[in-house]
């Protein structure tokens, strides 16, 4: 440990380094005196003492004024005010601005000042370490092609960035880190904000960011603290796989709309068609009246099957849906309501445009409302479906399907079933953020918005 003595008086200064010596605290050769301001300047050309001990009242300077400048010019040494008689009220100002603590000269006890210079080269060993480690991480961060930022907790400032987090954003590294301003852009003040509510929450959710070129990313956002003060985030840029994730899930779910068209034709032109010539041939037979009673059991079944026939066409390839989204959800609930097995209701704000709706978003909306209800009627045990579509601004509109029904416990019901998983699908595809909820004797709801016209998420 190297050691700086600035002090006037050449017998203190003299009688404070034998005692350091004596005690065993520094070696001679690392202990340095300096009997003015000017003295230790010139000493700091060829050392770095870890610990001073510092008079305030020199030839060339006095008072707070000689610890500030000392602090200048040493930068993390550890500084010991040696105060005098009227000097202990200022030195604890001091000490609460930055000097590790203060002695007085007149009680320059052994014991006592052993401890004190101990606990300063320890807290200058700890600050070097600290910034030892500050320098690898930066290694790191400067050398990964992967997007890396820091955030400093206290300042609420980034401090770090890498080359690939700026071609990320788009910004240039005067904008973010050299900016004296204090304020940053909108999007970077987001993704800050983003980063550091993450460091106080297990929140893995992609995160919706613009860059500086108005590019729309969605991002992994990865958070570790580094210390007390530094938050390091790893920013993935995961806009592509989602995009292709939903185009793959669009096109899955276009394929499936297709089967059902075939199947719901095939349905009412093969076999309703088929059912309704049975029932001719019946009524066409040459038979007795008797006969024909024996026979109503059998129109009947025929009857009823034809009728589930047409349902099931129906539910495939719903018509209304050619009129638009409100008039196809209108028939599906006029339908449910006339079983009389529950009441559902729909609200559809009048500002929602069928012309702002692609065909895939329309069908993806109707499937979502009508596999809820399915599932609602299976298994919930409700009376009533509450289903609400509101226009939130030009791009997003505001959807509510809710159920009074038993509902269950998310945690422990691992199992999903087929409906529920393509309720989730749909909700994917159409970029929605809210939830999909349920709660033993609260019902079952899915709540959020989804937006119109979404650069990552629409699908041609």
């Amino acid at each position: 440990m190297k050691m700086l003595i600035i002090e006037d008086d050449a017998n203190l200064s003299n009688s404070i380094g034998m005692s350091l010596i004596n005690l065993k605290i520094v070696e001679p050769q690392d202990l340095f005196k300096a009997f003015c301001l000017s003295e230790a300047l010139e000493i700091r050309e060829f050392i770095t003492p870890s610990v001073i001990l510092l008079d305030l009242n020199l030839p060339d300077s006095s008072g707070g004024e000689s610890f500030f400048k000392i602090k200048k010019i040493f930068g993390d040494s550890s500084i010991i005010i040696l105060t005098g008689t009227n000097d202990s009220e200022l030195a604890l100002e001091l000490v609460l601005a930055g000097a590790h603590d203060f002695l007085s000269k007149t009680d320059l006890k052994n014991v006592l000042l052993t401890r004190v210079i101990k606990s300063a080269e320890i807290r200058y060993n700890l600050i070097l370490e600290r910034q030892e480690s500050e320098h690898r991480l930066n290694d790191i961060i400067s050398c990964t092609p992967i997007p890396l930022v820091t955030v400093n907790r206290f300042t609420n400032r980034y401090s770090n960035v890498n080359e690939a987090f700026l071609q990320l954003t788009g910004f240039s590294l005067n904008t973010i880190i050299k900016n004296n301003s204090g304020t940053y852009s909108e999007q970077l003040e987001l993704l800050r904000s983003e980063i550091i509510s993450r460091s106080n929450s297990k929140n893995k959710s992609l995160f919706h960011f613009t860059n500086c070129h108005s590019e729309q990313k969605l991002v992994d956002i990865q958070v570790n603290e580094f210390n007390e003060n530094e938050i390091v985030a790893m920013i993935t840029d995961r806009t592509s796989e989602v995009e292709f994730e939903k185009k793959k899930n669009a096109l899955i779910m276009d394929v499936e709309e297709a089967e059902r068209k075939i199947l719901s034709r095939e349905l009412h032109d093969g076999i309703a068609q088929n059912h309704i010539l049975m029932h001719l041939l019946i009524e066409t037979l040459p038979i007795t009246e008797d006969v024909r009673m024996q026979l109503k059991p059998v129109e009947d079944v025929i009857k009823k099957s034809l009728e589930e026939t047409i349902s099931i066409s129906y539910r495939l390839n719903p018509p209304d849906l050619r009129d638009g989204l409100e008039a196809g959800l209108v028939s599906l609930i006029q339908n449910v309501n006339s079983t009389g097995i529950l009441s559902c209701s729909l609200a559809f704000d009048c500002e929602i445009l069928e012309m702002d709706l692609q065909t895939t978003e329309i069908l993806n909306i109707y499937r979502i409302v009508q596999e809820f209800i399915n599932n609602s009627i299976k298994y919930s045990g409700c009376k009533t479906i509450e289903i609400v579509f509101q226009r939130r601004d030009e791009n997003e509109i505001y959807l509510l399907i809710k159920d009074d029904g038993k509902g269950f416990d998310k945690i422990n019901h691992k199992s999903k079933g087929l409906g529920t998983e393509n309720i989730m699908h749909r909700l994917e595809i159409l970029n929605f953020k809210g939830l999909y909820e349920s709660e033993v004797g609260k019902g079952t709801w899915i709540e959020g918005v989804f937006c119109l016209n979404d650069l990552v998420f629409s699908h041609d």
